[in-house]
C-alpha cells in the first residue's frame, strides 16, 4: 500500500479589470488530503497512521495573507468507525485541481 501526500498550495482569486485572476496565498504544506469544514472556517488537513488506523485532522487557516497550520489536532478518530463516516459526510473532500486548470475561474466569469 502506498499513501500519496500532496504538496498543498492554496490560491484565492481576485477580480481585476481583466477578469478574475489567481492569487497565491503565501506558505504551503503537505497532506493526505483536505476537507472543507462544515463550519466554513479554513480547511481541514488530514493525516493517516496505518499502524493504529487512526486519522488525525488539523485545521489550516489564512492569517495575514499566509497559510497557517494549527499544531494541535482538531479531531482524531479510527478508520472504519461511525465517527469516520460522520466526519467525511459533514466535511466533504476538497477538490484538487492542477494549477493550469482555470475552469473554476471561467465559471466565476460567467456568473
Amino acid at each position: 500500500d502506498v499513501f500519496e501526500y500532496c504538496n498543498v498550495q492554496v490560491y484565492t482569486c481576485e477580480e481585476t479589470d481583466a477578469g478574475y485572476q489567481l492569487k497565491r496565498i503565501k506558505g504551503e504544506t503537505a497532506a493526505l488530503g483536505l476537507c472543507i469544514p462544515k463550519d466554513g472556517n479554513g480547511l481541514y488537513q488530514k493525516f493517516f497512521s496505518r499502524g493504529p488506523g487512526e486519522y488525525s485532522i488539523y485545521r489550516l487557516n489564512i492569517e495575514n495573507g499566509k497559510l497557517v497550520e494549527n499544531n494541535s489536532k482538531a479531531i482524531e478518530f479510527q478508520m472504519g468507525t461511525a465517527e469516520e463516516k460522520k466526519f467525511f459526510n459533514e466535511n466533504p473532500h476538497a477538490e484538487m485541481r492542477d494549477i493550469s486548470d482555470l475552469t473554476g475561474l471561467n465559471d466565476l466569469e460567467r456568473k
